[in-house]
C-alpha cells in the first residue's frame, strides 16, 4: 500500500467512496450525491497548503484524507480541518491509522498547529478512532444538523502538533 498525494485519475474512487457515506449515514452532514464533475471542481479548487493524500492498493483507492481551511480569517491560518474517509470494504484493517499518521505528519512538516475534527457525535467509531491518535474532545454542539429524518450533533476533537 502507498499513501501519495491524490491525482485527477483516482476521482472516481473518492465520489464512490464520498457517496456511499452520504446516501447510507449520518457522518457527513453532505445530503446530495456527488458526481464525477462536482469531484473535479473541487480537485481543481485544492489549496496547495492543505494536502489530500489517498490509499493506493496497487490502483485501488482504499480511502483518503485531506486537510483544508478550518475558517477563513488570518489567525486560523495555523489550523485546519481533517476529513477522513475509508471504502468500507477496508475497515479494520490498518488502512485508516497509516492515512491518519501521514496527514498528521503532513500537517507538522506544513506547520500546521491545530487539527480539528468534527464528528457527528454518534459515531463512536470515528471518535474512538480519533482519540487513539491523540485527538482530545472539545465540545459538543447539540442538534446543528437534520438528516435521514434526525436531529444530529457535532462533537469536536483536536489535534495539538507540539503535543504529540
Amino acid at each position: 500500500m502507498k499513501i501519495r498525494e491524490v491525482q485527477e485519475i483516482d476521482l472516481a474512487s473518492l465520489v464512490e467512496i464520498m457517496n456511499y457515506y452520504i446516501r447510507n449515514t449520518t457522518h457527513t452532514f453532505t445530503t446530495e450525491t456527488k458526481t464525477l464533475d462536482d469531484l473535479r471542481r473541487w480537485y481543481e479548487q485544492l489549496d496547495s497548503n492543505y494536502p489530500c493524500l489517498v490509499a493506493d492498493l496497487d490502483g485501488i483507492i482504499a480511502g483518503y484524507a485531506y486537510l483544508s481551511p478550518y475558517r477563513p480569517k488570518e489567525a486560523y491560518r495555523y489550523t485546519a480541518e481533517l476529513t477522513i474517509y475509508l471504502d468500507t470494504s477496508y475497515h479494520g484493517k490498518g488502512i485508516g491509522g497509516k492515512l491518519m499518521r501521514a496527514i498528521l505528519n503532513e500537517a507538522k512538516q506544513r506547520n500546521f498547529h491545530t487539527i480539528v475534527s468534527v464528528i457527528t457525535s454518534e459515531n463512536q467509531s470515528s471518535i474512538a478512532f480519533h482519540k487513539k491518535f491523540g485527538f482530545q474532545y472539545a465540545g459538543e454542539l447539540k442538534e446543528v444538523g437534520y438528516k435521514g429524518n434526525q436531529w444530529i450533533s457535532t462533537s469536536y476533537f483536536q489535534w495539538i502538533a507540539r503535543e504529540n
